[in-house]
C-alpha cells in the first residue's frame, strides 16, 4: 500500500513538475512575445517622432514662407497705392493742360475774330 501510495505521489509529482514547466514555456513565450511588441512599439514611436519633427520643420519652413509673402505682398500694396497716387496726380495734369488747350483755343478763336471782322 506504501508503495503504491509513493507510486502515485510520484505520478503526481511528476505531474505537477511537467504542468510547472509547460506553464513556465507559455511565461517564456508570453513575456518573448510582450518583449516583441515593445520593441516594435517603441521603434514605431521612434518614427512617429521623427516624423512630427519632420512635419514641424516643414511647418516653420511654410510659416516663413508665408511670412516673406506676407511681407511681399505688403510690399507690392504699398507700391501700387503709391502709383496709384502718381496716377491720379498725372490725371490731374492732363485734366488742367486740357483745360489750358480749350482756353488757348478759346482766345486763338477769339483773336481771330476780330481780324477776320477787321477784313470784312
Amino acid at each position: 500500500a506504501q508503495r503504491a501510495d509513493d507510486g502515485a505521489l510520484q505520478r503526481e509529482v511528476l505531474e505537477l513538475r511537467s504542468r510547472l514547466a509547460t506553464a513556465e514555456s507559455e511565461r517564456r513565450r508570453m513575456q518573448s512575445v510582450h518583449a516583441t511588441r515593445l520593441a516594435e512599439r517603441e521603434a514605431r514611436i521612434s518614427e512617429l517622432l521623427q516624423e512630427l519633427d519632420e512635419t514641424r520643420q516643414q511647418l516653420d519652413e511654410y510659416r516663413g514662407h508665408l511670412r516673406e509673402c506676407s511681407e511681399g505682398e505688403a510690399d507690392l500694396l504699398r507700391r501700387l497705392q503709391e502709383q496709384e497716387e502718381v496716377n491720379r496726380a498725372l490725371e490731374d495734369d492732363i485734366r488742367l493742360a486740357q483745360q489750358q488747350v480749350v482756353e488757348a483755343q478759346s482766345q486763338a478763336a477769339a483773336s481771330a475774330a476780330p481780324a477776320s471782322a477787321l477784313r470784312a
